[in-house]
């Protein structure tokens, strides 16, 4: 079982080797996005009701099943890549090729737009749909930023890993 304190002790500590950096204030604006988003979402969704004007054209047991499976691949994403990262302190610092991150290089971040996607299924809010891709074009540009440490850090190692794992996608034909 994954202790969640041991994690999170593990990643506010400073100076981790093993660890490739983050984007500037990386938290800070994932968090303010969130908060955005889920404003945004309810209000729209439940108050308001200005963009979920698609909704009714998609039947609820469709929306309520394509939410929770993203909402589920979310959390296993989520779960999985904190726990491959933070869960153990490595040694020899390398490239992680573990779990998700042996299919795309960035599932945490993947994850974290899934969840977007997920709270959009159940409503279809185009406003949130919107604020999803917002979110995206951040997470790319943290990812961009991030890639670049890592292969400042790990150079050929991790350029050869860029070129077998996807970036948000697995690779499927190489």
């Amino acid at each position: 079982m994954v202790d969640l304190k041991k994690i999170y002790d593990r990643h506010t500590q400073i100076g981790r080797k093993d660890l490739g950096g983050e984007a500037p204030l990386n938290d800070e604006i994932q968090l303010i996005l969130l908060i955005i988003f889920l404003a945004v979402w309810c209000i729209d969704s439940f108050w308001i009701r200005q963009t979920i004007f698609l909704s009714p054209f998609v039947p609820l047991i469709l929306r309520i099943f394509l939410g929770f499976l993203l909402l589920f691949w979310w959390g296993y994403l989520t779960w999985y890549g904190l726990a491959v990262i933070f869960g153990e302190e490595r040694a020899t610092p390398s490239v992680v090729r573990k779990g998700p991150f042996g299919y795309v290089r960035h599932p945490i971040y993947l994850a974290s737009i899934i969840f977007y996607l997920g709270l959009t299924a159940f409503t279809f809010s185009l406003a949130s749909l919107a604020l999803s891709i917002v979110a995206f074009i951040y997470y790319n540009f943290a990812a961009i930023y991030e890639e670049k440490l890592l292969l400042a850090k790990y150079g050929d190692e991790y350029k050869k890993y860029m070129a077998e794992v996807g970036r948000w996608l697995p690779i499927i034909l190489k």
